[in-house]
């Protein structure tokens, strides 16, 4: 299949979701994927009150947006076809202003503070710091709240101590997946002499836990992008380009994935929709195509093809585990639906009928149900993935054999 533009995935999607083309058991997955894929990929920036985390966003957006707020725990930054702020209190009232520029007195109280600026970055992106608060039990709310809400996360800290890795060792694995620390105030580290050795006593948590670690001097990165013109040695030098070029890798590699899970989708369910120019003429699942080399196979011989096909991929997996004994989830979803592929064409050239059909139709629940696992992608799938086709195995020798 062709990629097509992001609108029209997210239109065809919207448009099945509309007509009631997606079976209810899916369609609370279409109505997460639309709903993230008409939102901007959100960036938490998380740390201790202090570690620089709304002057990094300042240096991000490349807006001198966020000041003090004491007491505030949410700041998000968005975008919005003209400049505003809107803030929102505990007991839930809220309130919106024209501009950008909040008197601290005026949210006193609030815990959330969103700004929302014509920045056309914003789009695709949106920056939400959450402050870990000192006290332990608005701490944890707080820090799941991050965990909840953020797809792609920058943990902001000086030194990264002790207290800051057991509080972030309770993220998931997928999220630390998606996730950098920022050693903010680096140009004062440096002159000080301990960036370098912080870095290396930081060098073996950093790979456990993060997928890199920027020092960032985020005052020079700010300066560097005041203005008309960048400053491309001080935005290099700052580590500022580094981080952010990382941040948007992440941002269109999460938005691709969605894109694909919804296209796949579309594809499983709502063909039909699909702008035809970019369709290939490939066979869409459970639409019979005789394989090349069937036709001359009695019934016996295909379905002993059948289970030779589905033994040669498990068997094929296990030769082809790496070292480290795990295997990669998205190589062993397409052998899996490959070999479905296969043992549902092969089923169809016979015809289907009589002691077949029944076969044959578990075939083809298999096939959907690995399109599915294919949209969730991950280890989990992955394992059920090989479950469904061995107990399709297992099924094609009893009913065989009776």
């Amino acid at each position: 299949m062709i990629a097509q533009p992001d609108n029209i995935v997210v239109e065809q999607l919207r448009e099945a979701l509309g007509l009631g083309r997606i079976p209810a058991r899916h369609q609370a997955l279409g109505a997460q994927l639309l709903g993230h894929l008409e939102d901007a990929i959100r960036v938490a920036v998380v740390g201790r009150p202090g570690s620089g985390k709304s002057s990094l966003i300042n240096m991000l957006v490349g807006e001198n947006i966020l000041g003090p707020m004491p007491g505030v725990d949410i700041c998000e930054v968005a975008y919005g076809p003209t400049p505003r702020t809107l803030l929102e209190w505990p007991n839930g009232n809220t309130r919106k202003l024209a501009g950008l520029m909040v008197d601290p007195h005026v949210a006193d109280g609030a815990f959330r503070v969103r700004f929302e600026l014509p920045e056309d970055s914003l789009r695709q992106r949106t920056y939400c710091e959450v402050n870990l608060a000192d006290d332990p039990s608005l701490q944890r709310q707080l820090f799941q709240y991050a965990l909840e809400t953020g797809q792609v996360f920058v943990w902001c800290s000086d030194s990264f101590d002790e207290g800051e890795q057991a509080i972030w060792a309770a993220a998931p694995d997928a999220i630390k997946d998606h996730s950098f620390l920022a050693l903010t105030m680096a140009d004062r580290q440096l002159m000080k002499g301990c960036l370098t050795q912080r870095i290396e006593e930081l060098d073996e948590i950093v790979a456990e836990e993060f997928l890199g670690l920027h020092p960032i001097a985020t005052l020079q990165a700010i300066a560097a992008r005041a203005g008309d013109v960048l400053q491309r040695d001080l935005w290099d030098s700052s580590g500022g380009r580094d981080l952010l070029d990382a941040i948007n890798a992440q941002v269109r590699s999460g938005r691709a994935e969605e894109l694909d899970k919804a296209t796949m989708l579309v594809a499983q369910y709502a063909r039909d929709l699909m702008a035809p120019t970019v369709i290939e003429t490939a066979k869409p699942l459970g639409v019979p195509v005789q394989p090349v080399g069937y036709r001359d196979m009695d019934r016996s011989a295909i379905l002993d093809h059948v289970r030779e096909r589905l033994q040669a991929c498990a068997d094929g997996m296990l030769d082809g585990l790496p070292t480290d004994g795990q295997p990669d989830p998205g190589q062993v979803l397409d052998d899996c639906v490959a070999a479905i592929r296969d043992m549902t064409g092969a089923l169809e050239s016979t015809g289907g009928d009589g002691d077949i059909s029944e076969l044959l139709e578990d075939a083809r629940d298999g096939e959907e149900m690995m399109l599915l696992l294919q949209v969730e992608q991950g280890q989990t799938a992955a394992e059920d993935a090989v479950i469904l086709m061995l107990q399709l195995k297992k099924e094609l020798g009893t009913r065989t054999a009776s």
